[in-house]
């Protein structure tokens, strides 16, 4: 389970004149997380945003779960971890933001 900005992105937030916000994605990051579903294991991405860029490029990546403006993460987590069977001690979560705590102490 990741979150997205600054885990999937660079962190920034780009807003055009006419409020369109976009991400920048690594392109290598994209290469691991296919690989890492093709070997027959699960992923997903939370994030407390939802905008259409991340949202255009997970679908692109084919990620399995992608839940968005998702509230307390350790919650989510625990409900994804139960829709796919798989238990906390056997799951992994990367962060890098205080909301994000929950999933890393839960895993």
């Amino acid at each position: 389970m990741l979150d997205a900005d600054g885990t999937l992105t660079d962190g920034g937030i780009h807003v055009d004149g006419h409020g369109v916000e976009t991400k920048r994605f690594h392109v290598r990051d994209g290469f691991g997380l296919r690989a890492w579903m093709r070997s027959g294991r699960e992923l997903a991405v939370v994030t407390g945003r939802g905008e259409r860029a991340r949202r255009h490029r997970l679908a692109d990546l084919g990620v399995q779960h992608v839940v968005t403006a998702s509230g307390p993460k350790g919650a989510v987590l625990d409900q994804l971890l139960e829709r796919v069977r798989i238990p906390a001690d056997e799951a992994a979560a990367m962060g890098d933001e205080l909301p994000d705590l929950p999933l890393l102490a839960r895993v």
